[in-house]
């Protein structure tokens, strides 16, 4: 049978489905509803009122979602949203998160993820808290699952939305570990000196030149680890990957100088740099330093994206310039992350 001819015959058990649940719920208000039984003994005519009203262009718009939802191959969705992750961990935490929600939809009688709402993620979200899952564990599983629905939400032009984004259920974020940048929501002026010193140092001792351009793409430009594998660069703009987004700008000159005197090709300089490699390389240069005595801290990675924040931050306050360099989707976005380094913003 021809696709086209199956979804014809679903589209119309859905449309006979949808008569029956019609007049069942026709029935139930009329019984129920001391108004709307009023208002029909008073006029035989409405019935008919209420089915030419809204009622109808939203069992049509349904009609039309449910349509939409049959036609996509969620398998393939799935394939082409985990591709755009080049990290390996990221690619992991992601599927996890996706293979969880369908075996929870599966077993609440949904045939595909894309037909949830945001009851059944509620309902997802305090199962897995019954499960004792940790709160960080659940937040992360939605994030993925959110990323997901927002490329099916541009895909399908908006016809179907992310139902990740009305959840009321999801647990608070809750900072871990002390911020090493900053104190009660003002700039520390001496530790910040000190950041920069370490900074310098980390960059200063790194032998290997095209590690020390990363980190200067990092601290100077507050690229992240994920964002070397697929950058190109033209004259002082450079274009890359990451989070599955692209990212473009301009890079500072000491960043320029950096790539150069490495003899990196500007058109693929770091192919060979994946996040994890990033992360470990930088990850045994800074455990080496600490060590001797070197630096303060002991850092992350990715705290030089954070030590980009707070200096370009702190240099003028302006949140809509620092949102766009950071390739943030919104101000909200970078008001969350400020906060989360404890900057009053």
């Amino acid at each position: 049978m021809a696709k086209d001819e199956k979804d014809d015959e679903q589209m119309q058990a859905l449309q006979e489905l949808k008569t029956n649940e019609i007049t069942q719920l026709l029935k139930m208000a009329i019984t129920q509803d001391a108004e709307i039984k009023a208002a029909i003994l008073n006029d035989s005519n409405a019935v008919a009122k209420i089915l030419q009203s809204n009622i109808i262009d939203e069992i049509k718009q349904d009609l039309k979602t449910q349509k939409i939802i049959m036609r996509i191959d969620y398998a393939d969705k799935k394939q082409s949203f985990l591709k755009r992750y080049n990290s390996e961990h990221t690619r992991n935490g992601y599927m996890y998160a996706l293979k969880d929600f369908e075996t929870y939809c599966s077993a609440h009688g949904l045939q595909t993820p894309i037909a949830a709402n945001t009851t059944i993620v509620d309902n997802w979200i305090l199962d897995q808290r019954t499960e004792g899952k940790a709160p960080a564990t659940i937040r992360r599983n939605c994030g993925a699952l959110s990323a997901f629905f927002k490329m099916i939400e541009r895909d399908t032009n908006r016809e179907i939305l992310n139902p990740v984004r009305g959840t009321d259920v999801l647990p608070k974020s809750i900072p871990t570990k002390k911020n090493k940048f900053y104190s009660m929501g003002n700039v520390d002026a001496t530790r910040l000196q000190l950041i920069t010193k370490d900074v310098e140092t980390i960059i200063n001792a790194e032998q290997n030149a095209e590690l020390k351009a990363i980190i200067c793409c990092m601290a100077y430009r507050g690229l992240r680890c994920g964002g070397f594998e697929q950058m190109t660069i033209h004259g002082e703009q450079f274009r890359t990957i990451t989070k599955g987004e692209e990212q473009k700008g301009v890079l500072p000159a000491i960043c320029i100088d950096a790539i150069n005197a490495a003899g990196l090709k500007h058109n693929e300089p770091f192919t060979a740099w994946t996040s994890n490699r990033v992360k470990q390389s930088i990850k045994n240069h800074i455990a080496k330093l600490y060590e001797r005595g070197d630096i303060t801290y002991k850092y992350s990675a990715h705290d030089f994206r954070h030590f980009f924040a707070l200096t370009e931050y702190t240099r003028d306050h302006d949140i809509y310039k620092l949102s766009k360099l950071l390739n943030h989707s919104g101000i909200a976005v970078t008001e969350k992350y400020l906060k989360g380094l404890n900057v009053i913003v």
